[in-house]
């Protein structure tokens, strides 16, 4: 039992590091990306440049009132996040627009996004001024829905940032009571109304609705937009909530990465990146990060981002104090370390001196007893080499006696075999003639004598058992003959047990027999056939001519 319980935990702290190590790989991940995208945020910034130049000379270029006022507004839309005064220019530009051909709708839905920016900068008097000059009651639909949450915004801005409490309680309410009147008559598929639906049931504690909400809205935004940035900075604080620190990374990463590849100045996934890399401990990473958000909310204008910025910045001023002094701490024990180490080396050192010459008269004999076993181990080492060699030819001498002794016992016994056979053959062809004789038949006697059948049918079996005995000792001989001479020059047997004339004559040369004069008697061709059959093997040959008979001889068995 108790055994069981011990392998079940061993196990389950096995499982537990490595998922621990995945995630620590993923995150990492995710900020191997965040730098990447970092470093090369200044073209995603010419990028952006480059478009809102090409709507400013279309914006030039226009008359018509309506047309400039739709060019004005997608200004505002790029510099929204972008540049925050470049934005307000072209929001003004927007409402004089609209106040000129008497669209009260549009010229307060740009006044009450103008507010939004305000609020969004830390202008919450600016912001609620202009508000205020809005008449609700000649304003609806889209207009009216931005009215709500600019209201909802700043009054929200200056319930958590305003250090008297009344204020907290009294705009906080309106905070709330704006965000209640933006989901009673937004369109529920609509950006605004996400996001103040998410608020609330994150506030309210709800995760699991909020999570669905964020879903919803995750699939209806372009990946990679500026939107969905926006609902991955959502998505990142659904983990937080939950206490799921790498998805927390995963998708706060998500959201920097979109912030930056659009050319975004207004950077809260970021600074937010730096806390959460504050309280990791990596430094380094967090300050550079929060270098780079204060340069864009510098950029962007936004003093409310700045002032936010500050803290975090204090901080990690602390931590790099904290460590300097941590390492001017080490230093000071590690100088103290090395002196007295230096003091413990002097000793040291006036003692090796004394021994130095000790150790050289030692090192000199060494020295010498070195050289004199150098010298036994090279004769030893020759001595080997000479014994390697000689083991080496007897091995082969031994191999060669071997199948010479298989060989020599092939062929004794079909030697023995086929003369006993001839023998036989002898006596039947002497009773023949015997009978022939005794009966006068001299006619028939002389009818058997002059034909050379019997020549050509013992040859042919001379030649088969030949070929039946090479082959039995060398099954691969012919593949492995092949393999010494040229594709074209290749030699096909006439059938797998039988050998023709060449392969006979190179069969001998294996064998040992390598005089053409002997090879034209056991084959019974002239020796002008052997010399021309071993002549033009080896013009074929693919290893030389010179090399070619040996390379037959060593064919293996």
């Amino acid at each position: 039992m108790r055994l069981t319980l011990f392998l079940s935990l061993a196990l389950l702290f096995h499982a537990a590091g490595a998922r621990a190590a995945a995630d620590e790989a993923r995150i990492a991940e995710v900020l191997r990306s965040v730098d990447a995208v970092v470093a090369n945020s200044s073209e995603f910034i010419v990028k952006k440049e480059g478009e809102i130049t090409l709507m400013r000379t279309a914006l030039d270029k226009s008359q018509s009132g309506m047309a400039r006022y739709e060019l004005a507004y997608g200004l505002y839309e790029e510099y929204r996040p972008f540049l925050k005064d470049s934005a307000l220019v072209y929001l003004d530009v927007c409402i004089e627009a609209a106040r000129k051909y008497g669209d009260y709708d549009k010229m307060a839905l740009c006044m009450a996004k103008k507010a939004h920016i305000c609020s969004n900068a830390g202008m919450y008097v600016e912001s609620l001024g202009l508000l205020a000059q809005i008449d609700t009651a000649m304003i609806s639909g889209v207009a009216r829905i931005q009215y709500y949450v600019s209201m909802a915004h700043v009054c929200g801005e200056v319930a958590y940032y305003s250090p008297l409490a009344d204020y907290n309680g009294k705009y906080g309410i309106l905070a709330r009571q704006y965000r209640q009147r933006v989901l009673a008559e937004a369109d529920p598929r609509s950006a605004d109304y996400l996001v103040v639906k998410e608020q609330t049931l994150q506030d309210a504690g709800d995760t699991i609705a909020s999570m669905a909400v964020n879903d919803y809205w995750l699939d209806r935004v372009e990946h990679g937009s500026h939107g969905y940035a926006l609902v991955s900075l959502y998505r990142y604080l659904e983990y937080k909530l939950r206490g799921d620190t790498t998805n927390m990374f995963v998708w706060l990463g998500e959201a920097v990465i979109a912030d930056i590849r659009n050319g975004v100045m207004d950077q809260g996934a970021m600074w937010e990146l730096a806390n959460q890399l504050m309280l990791r401990h990596d430094i380094d990473r967090a300050y550079r990060y929060i270098c780079f958000t204060s340069d864009c909310a510098a950029r962007f204008g936004s003093r409310q981002r700045l002032s936010s910025i500050s803290p975090l910045l204090t901080t990690i001023a602390q931590e790099y104090k904290a460590d300097a002094e941590m390492s001017d701490k080490n230093l000071r024990n590690t100088l103290a370390a090395i002196s007295v180490m230096s003091a413990m080396l002097a000793t040291a050192v006036f003692f090796v001196g004394r021994q130095r010459n000790k150790l050289r008269q030692a090192g000199d004999n060494l020295a010498k007893s070195l050289r004199e076993l150098a010298e036994a181990n090279n004769e030893l080492r020759a001595s080997n080499d000479q014994l390697s060699y000689l083991n080496m030819q007897r091995k082969t001498l031994n191999s060669q006696l071997v199948e010479a002794n298989k060989v020599k016992e092939e062929y004794v016994g079909r030697f023995m075999r086929l003369c006993s056979r001839y023998v036989d053959r002898l006596d039947d062809i002497r009773n023949v003639v015997k009978n022939k004789v005794n009966g006068g038949q001299w006619v028939e006697l002389k009818a058997i004598m002059r034909t050379d059948d019997f020549k050509a049918d013992y040859t042919d079996e001379l030649y088969a058992n030949f070929d039946e005995a090479f082959l039995h000792l060398y099954p691969d001989f012919v593949g492995q003959f092949n393999a010494l001479l040229i594709p074209e020059a290749r030699v096909a047997p006439p059938s797998k047990d039988r050998l023709n004339t060449q392969m006979r004559i190179f069969a001998l040369i294996r064998l040992g027999i390598t005089e053409s004069g002997r090879i034209s008697e056991i084959l019974h061709c002239s020796v002008n056939t052997i010399y021309n059959y071993r002549a033009q093997a080896k013009k074929s040959s693919v290893c030389g001519k010179l090399d070619f008979e040996e390379r037959v001889k060593a064919i293996c068995s």
